[in-house]
């Protein structure tokens, strides 16, 4: 029990440092300021600050110690990229931290995921034949909604062959990709091989559907962050707006709506934990995560769009910091499938459970 004590106040410590260094990072350069001067111009974030992620450690918190990784639990990752969602950080950290788990799957000991790591050839993950949702079939053809194809070396792709999935590593030049402009002011891409890859492992393919899962839990998280920071923004504009004489906060139709949305996004970081704790205790989470997901991207766009209302007629401008959050929260809550998606991936895999009780 003392060795158990031990280990989860050692974690507690080292979260404690990586937000740190998270809260650094993302106050640079004035924090949203930052995202803002980088979006409409590719890759549409700072290439060497996502190399000082990787030498922060940041891309593998959740890879076991035997792979280099500091094998911390989801919620680290979880309340990291939460830090760095409520000032728009632009970097694809999430994308990062799933290239990976998947190359950890497939090759704890390859030279791929030792690069990529240390940020020497960094790699991303094509992984979605779909436009929406988290499945993978393994169907070699085009890849949607890829980030950082700019910066990376290696693009990675999970196919299906006879004896099963395989992780297979495309050069960059071996790979067309077709940019896809972002509501936030980011790039996605549209990934198809042109070349021949080099096969780096063949992961187990619950090791496939984990890192998955993981990767959504993240996004949900730095879903709850930009709800968090809007509403936060939009508290802070209630208190000093005047009207007739009186901060427009005073005023109780605008109390009951800053409640109604606090309590979504409260619910939201709940639902996170929640499915959080699963993982951590190694239980089938893919129910939570998708639970999680669906509630994080409508409480992340509920409160976003909210927020810009309550803003009155600047929230509405571009200059007005309030309208990037909205943006943002629209390119997320379709990351890893959409609240639609989840929703109806949820009722699949809760209905035997409602079925057998």
């Amino acid at each position: 029990m003392a060795d158990i004590l031990a280990d989860t106040a050692a974690d507690d410590d080292i979260a404690a440092m990586i937000r740190d260094s998270a809260r650094g990072i993302a106050e640079r350069d004035g924090g949203v300021a930052r995202a803002r001067r980088l979006r409409f111009a590719s890759p549409g974030y700072d290439p060497d600050v996502l190399y000082e992620m990787a030498a922060l450690g940041w891309f593998a918190i959740r890879l076991p110690e035997a792979a280099g990784g500091s094998a911390l639990p989801i919620a680290t990752l979880g309340l990291l990229v939460h830090d760095l969602g409520r000032v728009l950080t632009p970097e694809p950290l999430v994308a990062m931290t799933l290239a990976a788990r998947l190359l950890a799957a497939a090759e704890p000991d390859g030279d791929v995921l030792a690069a990529h790591v240390a940020g020497e050839r960094l790699a991303t993950v094509a992984a979605f034949e779909g436009r929406d949702g988290i499945a993978v079939t393994g169907t070699r053809g085009p890849r949607h909604a890829v980030p950082a194809v700019d910066t990376a070396a290696t693009v990675l792709m999970v196919e299906r062959t006879a004896d099963g999935l395989a992780l297979l590593a495309y050069d960059r030049d071996a790979v067309d990709a077709a940019p896809v402009a972002l509501q936030d002011g980011g790039f996605w891409a549209t990934v198809s091989p042109t070349g021949t890859g080099r096969l780096v492992g063949r992961p187990a393919a619950r090791d496939v559907d984990v890192a998955l899962e993981e990767a959504t839990l993240a996004t949900a998280f730095e879903l709850c962050g930009i709800a968090a920071a809007a509403l936060d923004i939009s508290l802070d504009y209630l208190r000093v707006r005047q009207q007739f004489g009186r901060a427009i906060g005073s005023f109780q139709a605008l109390q009951h709506a800053a409640v109604n949305l606090k309590i979504e996004a409260e619910l939201a970081m709940a639902s996170a934990r929640a499915a959080a704790a699963q993982i951590d205790a190694d239980a089938d989470a893919a129910a939570a995560v998708s639970c999680a997901k669906a509630q994080a991207s409508a409480a992340a766009i509920k409160v976003t769009r909210a927020a810009i209302q309550l803003h009155g007629g600047i929230g509405y401008t571009d200059e007005h910091d309030i309208g990037l959050y909205l943006r943002r929260a629209m390119v997320l809550a379709s990351a890893f499938g959409s609240a639609d998606w989840h929703v109806r991936r949820y009722a699949d895999l809760t209905r035997p459970m409602a079925a057998a009780a």
